[in-house]
This record gives structure tokens, C-alpha cells and sequence, in this order.
């Protein structure tokens, strides 16, 4: 069955699944050792050590090829141990392995319970401490695994954060319970400052036996108040960098601390360190995501609001290209409406003006219809008043009329020379209307002109009796002024 294990092993390496295969190792090893198989079991420890090799997990790998070499020895299989010594010559720097082999039959003295750790278990608690990759989790297996297989009663786990040394984990047997990432200050009251400080400053490992009687450490506060007999301050290094302490103690038995289990703890404590640095790397890139994803919320945040307030301006400029659009319509309908109201004024115009037009050319015709008449009229006229205003002034010459009659004779010339002013007086308004008269300014003897007019009107006045009333007042005109004689006389 453990060649079936070894085989599945083999298996499980080339597949790439690495949990089965270190599985089936440890399965394949401790068949071999309850069984006594010292050949194979040196087979299966060099395999394991070679898979470990190849993952970079140098002193795990240690572990199995030191176990092998001494299967060998113990088998006598001399020319595999010189092979494997030139394959791996640190190992003929400590022949004695970490873990010594014994038969199933060959117990463990009853005096030293502690003195031998299970090889097994050292492996898989490497395993669990090096495949966590939470802070907090891996600090409590840390101390739980170390306080279990150390045979101590109270540990502490101290890192280092900037320039200050802070408690990180706590584990006690008897309370059964590990409280982790408390970042406390170190005091006297929880640990012996001395010994904290030598390895802080030294890198060295302090171990010892029984504290209250050791000349370097004993008159510590801390050791002087509870009175630890085996005290462990180990350092965790990390590419040469102190990161941390382990701080064990046991307040029962002495010694509880031996050379083998120190050994073990140095291994643990260097896979713990890694685990621990990897672990703050993993928060470190926890914590980067989650201030990026905030980030990107926030960002998401404002892109959405973003894409909301676009969102409700394309709205508002929908809504404003409708409204302008219904504006633009009731506009233009507007403006055609105006504009048939404008066709129709200007055809309304344009017909109005067709109709002055036709009247003014018919208004032209009459006007020159009318002084075609004048012009006739006035000739009818001035042919019969010249015949009378000639015999009249031959009337006027003969000596045999009357005072009276002659009187009469002057009243028909003033008459007729009126009348003939009345009818050069139609031709002048004719002339005027047609824009063909110039009007000239001259003397005009009102007196005179009042006195013509006196003479026409007086038969008819003295039948009336009116006319001697009115030429005394007319005869207070002044004699003459400059008006037109021509309209003097018409108005």
C-alpha cells in the first residue's frame, strides 16, 4: 500500500496537485516507517525532498534528504548514502537527522514525553502555515501549532510595525485561546523586556532552562514576578531582515525547551516568516484593491451621475428641439399667414393703385377735355364781349347821349372788360391746375377795384337799397396792396 501512496504521489507532482501529492507523501512515509521498510521509506523521503526542492522549500526538503540518508545508513546501503552525499554534500556536515528513526516497537522514554516530535506533524503544520494567507488566521495556527508541539504554556508573537515592537498574537494552554492582532505595545508586565531586547538587538536566539536562576537575566521584572522556568526568544528573519519574535515560556517544567524541538521551531519560525510577510503582502494588495475598488466606485459614482446629468440635458435639449421645432412651425405658419396677408394687401394694392392710376389718367383726360373747353369757350365769349366792348366805345364818343346814357355806356364796358377778366381768369385757374401758370405780384388799386365792382352791382343794389350803405365803408380800403389782381378779383 505505501508503493501505491508513493506512486499516487508521483502522480499527483507531474498533475500539478500539490495538496494530494504532499498527502500521499506523508501517507507513503509513515507506512513505511510502522513497517520497518528502510528502503523504501528512504526512497519516499528522497522523493518528498526533491519535490520540496523544486517548490523552493529548501529546509523542508532538508528534512526529508537528512530522514533518507539516515534510512540508508541504517539499512547499510552505503553506496546510495556516498551518492547522495555528492548529490548533497551539506549532509555530511550533521549525519544525525532532525527526526531519528525508530521502530513502531521502540517507544518513547517515559521520562522526556517532549524530546521527540512527530515527523508528520511537523510537516503538515509547515503546510498549514505556509498555504494561509490571512494575517489573522495565520497568526492563530502559528501560535496554536507552536504552543502544541513546543510544550509550552504561553507564547507570544511579536512584529515589528515601522520603528516599534507590537504584540500580535497571545496564546495560553490553559485558557485554551489565541487572541491576534491586538498591536500592543510591549511591557514588563507581559514579558521580559531584557531578553526581548538582547534578541532584538543580537539576531541570536535566547534559551533557558531555568530562568530565576540564570546570572544574565534573572533580576528581569517580569522573570522576578511570575517566575518562568524555560524561557524561548526566537527571532523570525525574513531575507535578512529581523520581522518578528517568538516568546515561549513554562512555568512547570525545566528544560521543557530541548535542542530538538529548537530545532523544529527554527524551521517553523522561518516558514512563518515567510508565511507572515506574504500575509502582510496579501492585506498590503488587500487593502490597494480596496482602496482602488472604492476608488472606482467613486469613480463609477461620478460617471454614472455624470451619465445621469447627460442623460437628463439630452432630455432637456429633446425637449427644447421639440419645443423649438413646434415654435419654429407655428412661426413659419405664422409668417405664411403674414405673408398671404401681404400677398393679399399688395394685390389689394397693387389694384387700388391700378384704379388711381386709371382715375388720374381719366382725371388728365378731363382736364384736358376741360381746357379744351375752356380754350373754346373762352374764344365763343371774347368774340361777342370784343364786339360789345367796341361799340360801346363808340358809343362813348358820340356827343349827343345823355350824361346818363353815357353813364350807362361806361357801366356795360367796366362789364364787359370783367367779364373778360373773369374769362382770362378760367384760363389762368385752368393754366394753374396744369402747373403752367406763373403768378406775377403787381399794384392793385383797391379803391378803384371796389368802385368797378360798385358800379356792376349798382342797379340791382338800389333796388335793394343797400348800396349806399356799403361803399362808405368799402372806402376806408387803403388804395392799393400787392396781391395778384387776377385772384383779387376772383375771390
Amino acid at each position: 500500500l505505501h508503493r501505491y501512496y508513493l506512486v499516487e504521489a508521483e502522480r499527483c507532482r507531474l498533475a500539478g496537485k500539490d495538496g494530494d501529492a504532499r498527502e500521499y507523501y506523508d501517507k507513503a512515509i509513515a507506512l513505511t516507517r510502522n513497517h520497518a521498510y528502510l528502503n523504501d521509506e528512504a526512497l519516499a523521503q528522497e522523493r518528498a525532498g526533491a519535490y520540496y526542492l523544486a517548490r523552493g522549500q529548501q529546509q523542508i526538503a532538508a528534512l526529508y534528504i537528512r530522514n533518507a540518508h539516515y534510512a540508508l545508513l541504517q539499512w547499510g546501503a552505503t553506496a546510495k548514502m556516498h551518492h547522495m552525499e555528492q548529490h548533497y554534500p551539506w549532509l555530511t556536515a550533521d549525519e544525525k537527522p532532525i527526526v531519528q528513526y525508530r521502530p513502531m516497537e521502540d517507544t518513547i522514554s517515559q521520562s522526556s514525553p517532549s524530546s521527540r516530535l512527530d515527523f508528520a506533524s511537523i510537516i503538515k503544520a509547515s503546510q498549514a502555515i505556509s498555504d494561509e494567507l490571512a494575517l489573522d488566521v495565520l497568526l492563530a495556527k502559528l501560535m496554536r501549532i507552536v504552543i502544541e508541539n513546543a510544550g509550552a504554556e504561553r507564547g507570544l508573537l511579536l512584529l515589528k510595525q515601522g520603528s516599534q515592537w507590537r504584540i500580535q498574537a497571545e496564546g495560553i494552554v490553559d485558557q485554551h485561546t489565541t487572541r491576534v492582532l491586538q498591536s500592543l505595545p510591549v511591557g514588563e508586565e507581559d514579558a521580559p523586556l531584557s531578553i526581548i531586547n538582547y534578541v532584538i538587538h543580537t539576531g541570536e536566539s535566547v534559551v533557558i532552562h531555568n530562568a530565576p536562576d540564570d546570572e544574565h537575566f534573572m533580576h528581569d521584572p517580569y522573570i522576578q514576578q511570575h517566575h518562568p522556568h524555560a524561557v524561548l526568544c526566537m527571532p523570525m528573519i525574513h531575507q535578512t531582515q529581523l520581522i518578528g519574535l517568538l516568546y515561549l515560556e513554562n512555568t512547570i517544567t525545566i528544560g521543557a525547551f530541548t535542542a530538538t524541538r529548537i530545532e523544529i521551531l527554527s524551521l517553523l519560525c522561518s516558514q512563518a516568516a515567510i508565511s507572515i510577510e506574504n500575509a502582510r503582502l496579501y492585506s498590503h494588495m488587500e487593502d490597494l484593491v480596496a482602496a482602488r475598488t472604492t476608488d472606482l466606485e467613486r469613480t463609477n459614482a461620478i460617471l454614472h451621475e455624470e451619465i445621469m446629468e447627460r442623460k437628463r440635458a439630452e432630455e432637456m435639449l429633446l425637449k427644447a428641439r421639440d419645443e423649438l421645432e413646434i415654435r419654429v412651425q407655428e412661426r413659419t405658419a405664422e409668417l405664411a399667414e403674414t405673408n398671404r396677408s401681404l400677398q393679399s394687401e399688395i394685390a389689394e394694392r397693387m389694384r387700388t393703385e391700378a384704379h388711381l392710376h386709371h382715375a388720374r389718367e381719366a382725371a388728365e383726360a378731363a382736364n384736358r377735355t376741360k381746357s379744351i373747353f375752356l380754350a373754346n369757350m373762352s374764344h365763343e365769349l371774347r368774340t361777342p364781349l370784343n364786339a360789345i366792348l367796341g361799340f360801346t366805345q363808340l358809343m362813348e364818343r358820340e356827343q349827343t347821349l345823355l350824361p346818363k346814357h353815357q353813364d350807362y355806356m361806361r357801366i356795360i364796358a367796366r362789364s364787359g372788360e370783367h367779364l373778360l377778366a373773369v374769362i382770362n381768369d378760367i384760363l389762368e385757374m385752368s393754366k394753374i391746375e396744369a402747373g403752367l401758370t406763373i403768378l406775377n405780384e403787381q399794384s392793385v388799386d383797391v379803391q378803384m377795384l371796389i368802385k368797378t365792382m360798385y358800379d356792376m352791382f349798382a342797379l340791382r343794389a338800389r333796388k335793394k337799397e343797400t348800396c349806399r350803405s356799403l361803399l362808405k365803408p368799402i372806402l376806408m380800403f387803403p388804395t392799393s396792396f400787392l396781391p395778384t389782381s387776377t385772384n383779387f378779383s376772383k375771390s
